[in-house]
């Protein structure tokens, strides 16, 4: 009776002893696991921007405006960086058009006025494109121009009356006006006379308009500089000449 007991007690012990081996074992699996984890998320997280200091004022903040352009622009990343020269080709600096703002799809058209007025139509949306597609008709005395949307196609139909001809003004309050372009898109007299009659010339010469680019250009600098020890972790952008302010 001793002996079976004996035996037994060794039997526990022997499993309890492999049960300990084999949880330590799956804990030093679960630690490598975790290891190899936190190594990939590091080199997976690039340099951090922690600011952009302009020569002209203080650092930049998300959405200010500069009056002044600057000469010089310094992009300061974490300090643990030190960047490697090869990879400074993917800063990009972009300057708005000329409706002042980013990534906002627009076009100028004259809409058959023989040159006498020039209206620009934004989209509001940045991103958003559409296909203006223009025509002409008589819509009667002192009509405004007609106008719908489909989709992202737009049609306007300027009123080619004789005794009132849709002018630059009414066209642009048209659109602006419009329950059916609300948040779509806006028009601009940017230049000419607001009184010129449109629809002048054919159709087909000026229509469709197509609001499927913006006027961003992207500014070539000068030179771009990584920073001298303990610098490393700056990358110095200077401008060939100078931006307009």
């Amino acid at each position: 009776m001793a002996n079976r007991k004996s035996s037994l007690a060794k039997s526990r012990s022997s499993r309890s002893v492999k049960q300990s081996e084999a949880q330590a074992r799956k804990r030093r699996v679960r630690e490598l696991l975790l290891e190899n984890l936190e190594q990939r998320q590091l080199l997976a997280v690039g340099p951090q921007l922690i600011g952009i200091q302009p020569n002209t004022s203080d650092l930049l903040t998300d959405g200010s405006v500069q009056t002044v352009s600057p000469r010089e622009l310094v992009f300061r990343f974490d300090d643990a960086q030190q960047i490697d020269p090869n990879t400074v080709a993917g800063i990009r600096i972009t300057a708005a058009g000329g409706d002042g703002s980013f990534d906002r799809f627009s076009a100028e058209s004259g809409f058959g006025s023989n040159g006498e007025a020039s209206i620009q139509l934004t989209a509001d949306v940045p991103g958003q494109g559409f296909t203006v597609n223009v025509s002409t008709g008589d819509l009667g005395a002192g009509a405004a121009p007609a106008i719908s949307i489909s989709g992202s196609t737009i049609a306007v139909t300027l009123n080619s009356n004789p005794t009132s001809p849709t002018t630059a003004n009414q066209l642009v309050q048209a659109i602006n006006g419009s329950p059916a372009l609300l948040g779509k898109i806006t028009a601009q007299l940017l230049g000419g006379d607001g009184n010129a009659p449109l629809g002048q010339r054919p159709a087909n010469e000026y229509s469709p308009i197509l609001l499927t680019s913006n006027n961003d250009r992207q500014i070539i600098p000068g030179a771009v500089l990584v920073g001298d020890a303990p610098d490393e972790n700056e990358v110095r952008v200077r401008f060939a000449e100078n931006l307009p302010d």
